[in-house]
């Protein structure tokens, strides 16, 4: 088994890894179609461009550090006018839905999810320093406040003019994240 497959990352039951290699192969058997390849040469270069590109994941994939860092607070800042201050990113989650009618359905709330995640460990503890200088992230009323994780106040209907206008603002930057999930789900309409 490779070291970057999925079924290492992630081990399937026997029934779930034959349903999934089941729809992997007619898909494959449609792309050799396609490019007028023999399957086996049709395999052999999609698992090629697999391993080159999760062998370059770590070059695309990355937590900005020093001037970029600066950079990508500059660029989130950019985005809107009145943009909440020393911001690095948003966060939120989407649910996909997938069909897999012989596991249990369970759906997970955000803060579930963000607690027991390797980058929730690292937002909690904060053990790499990835946000110096009082910068944050912002999320939704779904995230817990941490010291860089910022969400709004909830609104129990007592709020205060400033806390009204913290959520305002908040909102309005956070919501790059919201449209990021829009142009996903509208190029790739089968995540939907």
């Amino acid at each position: 088994m490779k070291k970057n497959s999925l079924c290492s990352i992630m081990p399937w039951p026997a029934f779930v890894e034959q349903r999934l290699m089941q729809q992997t192969l007619t898909i494959l058997k449609q792309i050799s179609d396609w490019f007028d390849v023999s399957l086996g040469s049709a395999i052999t270069i999609i698992n090629c461009m697999v391993d080159k590109i999760c062998g370059k994941a770590d070059h695309f994939i990355m937590w900005p550090k020093g001037n970029k860092l600066n950079d990508t607070v500059e660029g989130f800042t950019s985005l809107r006018t009145n943009a909440f201050p020393k911001v690095v990113g948003a966060i939120d989650g989407a649910h996909i839905k997938i069909l897999a009618p012989w596991i249990k359905r369970r759906s997970a709330h955000d803060a579930h999810v963000i607690k027991n995640s390797p980058v929730g460990e690292q937002l909690i503890s904060n053990s790499l320093n990835l946000f110096p200088r009082d910068m944050h992230i912002l999320g939704d009323c779904a995230y817990p406040l941490l010291h860089c994780l910022m969400t709004p106040y909830r609104d129990n209907g007592n709020l205060t003019r400033e806390q009204r206008h913290f959520n305002y603002k908040l909102s309005s930057s956070r919501i790059v994240m919201e449209q990021s999930f829009g142009k996903l789900f509208g190029r790739f309409h089968r995540l939907r």
